[in-house]
């Protein structure tokens, strides 16, 4: 990270607020995943957890306000409104995020390779478990599997930004097309470019482990 850029963030007050609203949440899973001894399990709870840590604190803090050539402009809603999350609602949208991983996952044909030799039910069951789900996160997680295996309109990443706001901000969703179709990207591209080429990784080296 550069130095600059370090202790700008330091000064602003971002990394203390970064770390109550987003942070806090990963080492707290972390800790919990100490007592699972499955590599496979292991690494799809740390890789969503990591991965939701870096993109809501990209989209909470690094998306500009979009400016229209007239002047107008749409400030980031996420960052606009972050006055109204605490350490506990902010949770919601972690939880959120962190389905979404688990149901594009899902959706596809990444386990098939290892589908003999992994239950995914179980696997499910526990993941619900360590990230605290109740039952209407995991009424969401079904909607959001659903989604993510038509993979059309409305998307499974829309149905999140819905939610975030609804759940964790507690209110209407802001109707701003430049934010949500950057969430939607942000968040796919989190998936296919970061989340997927780690697991991958975990499966290759997982049968050393054995």
């Amino acid at each position: 990270m550069n130095i600059f850029k370090r202790i700008k963030d330091v000064a602003s007050g971002r990394i203390a607020k970064s770390n109550s609203l987003i942070g806090n949440h990963g080492m707290r899973i972390n800790e919990k995943l100490k007592k699972y001894q499955n590599p496979l399990f292991e690494a799809i709870v740390m890789g969503t957890a990591i991965c939701t840590m870096e993109f809501l604190d990209s989209v909470l803090f690094d998306v500009q306000d979009f400016k229209h050539q007239d002047g107008t402009t749409y400030p980031n809603p996420f960052r606009a409104n972050s006055d109204l999350l605490d350490r506990y609602n902010s949770y919601e949208m972690f939880k959120l995020v962190v389905g979404g991983y688990l149901a594009l996952l899902f959706s596809g044909q990444y386990l098939d390779s290892i589908k003999d030799m992994v239950d995914t039910s179980q696997l499910k069951n526990d993941f619900f478990h360590i990230y605290e789900y109740n039952d209407a996160d995991k009424i969401t997680f079904d909607e959001l599997f659903a989604l993510a295996q038509k993979d059309e309109r409305p998307s499974m990443e829309m149905c999140i930004y819905d939610n975030i706001f609804k759940r964790a901000y507690k209110i209407m969703p802001p109707e701003s097309a430049y934010h949500m179709m950057n969430f939607e990207f942000l968040l796919r591209n989190s998936f296919y470019k970061i989340f997927l080429p780690g697991l991958v990784k975990a499966l290759e080296d997982s049968p050393k482990k054995k």
